[in-house]
């Protein structure tokens, strides 16, 4: 090798030197504001659920037999047990299935707690069923009940039935949506959706077009929990809040980025 080329392979192997430490000080710089990013991420978090409003939301089990909709509008009565549904006739008949929602408040401090959906009020003056009010105040230590009701014509209870012997999914047919914050601006929003299905009514298996509600198994049972499905606990979902009035939430956590390593050790 020349002089000249020695000299020339030095200065590549320098250039090469320079650009390998300017992309490790590059990734360096990036890896560690992604570090940070996470911990501010995390720290911004852990601040906003410490002052997070503790609520509770529990759903009790659901009353048996299942009621029928009174067409004067008074509150709903339970179908006697050994009722029958001849079918075409009575087809249209109301069955609703009913639980009791308990929200309860264990903060120190007043939320608001909106309700949406299939609830109404569990003591009513006139013993009218009224819808659950939109929103109320819950103070500390408070507790309120709801009736989580709700359902379909007798006929569309056999259609259900009929799915689930097919194999389908039992889809909720009673919903609800309960939502709970604080007055603060920056915060959480704590979101449950109660629910409540089942297949209450079967066809008689030695008549045809009969219909009655589902009997127990053979080792009995309460409040209907052979044919009723619902969550003890509902499903809490929250989301992170830096400003309610502005409608800014609090961004999905940054990826926490790998070690960079040289392409030699990968």
């Amino acid at each position: 090798m020349t002089n000249w080329g020695a000299v020339s392979a030095i200065a590549e192997s320098v250039s090469a030197l320079g650009i390998g430490l300017v992309v490790f000080s590059l990734a360096e710089a990036r890896r560690s504001r992604g570090v940070s990013e996470v911990a501010a991420y995390n720290d911004t978090k852990a601040r906003l659920d410490a002052q997070a409003p503790r609520i509770e939301v529990h759903v009790d089990p659901p009353t048996w037999p299942p009621l029928g909709g009174s067409p004067s509008g008074g509150t709903p009565q339970p179908w006697p047990p050994a009722h029958e549904w001849h079918f075409p006739r009575g087809k249209e008949h109301q069955l609703l299935l009913q639980t009791t929602v308990v929200v309860g408040n264990r903060s120190e401090s007043t939320v608001r707690v909106t309700f949406e959906g299939d609830l109404w009020e569990a003591d009513s003056p006139d013993g009218r069923p009224r819808a659950m009010r939109r929103e109320m105040l819950l103070g500390p230590g408070e507790r309120i009940g709801a009736l989580l009701r709700g359902g379909v014509s007798v006929e569309q209870w056999a259609e259900i039935d009929a799915k689930v012997r097919a194999g389908e999914q039992l889809e909720p047919v009673v919903r609800a949506t309960i939502t709970a914050h604080d007055d603060a601006d920056n915060g959480v929003v704590d979101v449950w959706r109660p629910w409540l299905t089942g297949t209450p009514i079967t066809e008689d298996p030695t008549r045809g077009s009969v219909w009655l509600l589902t009997p127990p198994p053979l080792f009995g049972g309460e409040h209907g929990e052979w044919c009723q499905q619902y969550d003890v606990q509902p499903v809490r979902r929250r989301s992170y809040w830096l400003s309610r009035k502005d409608g800014r939430l609090l961004p999905t956590s940054p990826e926490r980025p790998a070690k960079w390593r040289p392409w030699i050790f990968r």
